[in-house]
């Protein structure tokens, strides 16, 4: 996360006092990448809505399927090297969307040696958005 996207989520943290719990982000689409055997990672990318008048704020994702689920922003920066940042969380502002998807902000997944993935298999996440509240959806795994 650069200074600057840092400075601006704890700005909106500091306005907006009435952050809500998950209960209306909803999944627009999205999809993970069928890990190539032998690798260690995969990424997961979809769209989300935040459907209140209140900003959702998403502090965690997990997996039962992946060892571990970390929030990650690619960035070029102007000699076109690509850099994966971690993300401690994800701010949906009112009505917006937001879309994790190649080359942006993305889900990276941890792969368990003794997992074996099928095209269309679906893949299960919570993700944690305050202190009791969680939000469950699926994705399907493709192909690259």
């Amino acid at each position: 996360m650069s200074k600057m996207q840092l400075c601006l989520t704890l700005l909106l943290i500091a306005l907006c006092p009435n952050i809500v719990a998950c209960d209306s982000l909803e999944l627009l689409d999205g999809w993970v990448k069928k890990p190539i055997p032998g690798t260690k990672y995969t990424a997961a990318y979809f769209s989300i809505k935040n459907n209140s008048h209140e900003t959702q704020s998403i502090n965690k994702f997990s997996s039962d399927q992946f060892k571990k689920v970390m929030m990650h922003s690619s960035s070029t920066n102007s000699e076109g090297i690509t850099k994966m940042n971690p993300v401690s969380s994800l701010m949906l502002l009112p009505s917006q969307i937001l879309e994790a998807k190649p080359g942006g902000i993305h889900l990276m997944l941890s792969v368990r040696k003794s997992e074996r993935f099928n095209a269309d298999q679906l893949i299960s996440f919570s993700a944690s958005c305050g202190k009791n509240s969680s939000w469950q959806f699926s994705l399907p795994m493709k192909s690259p």
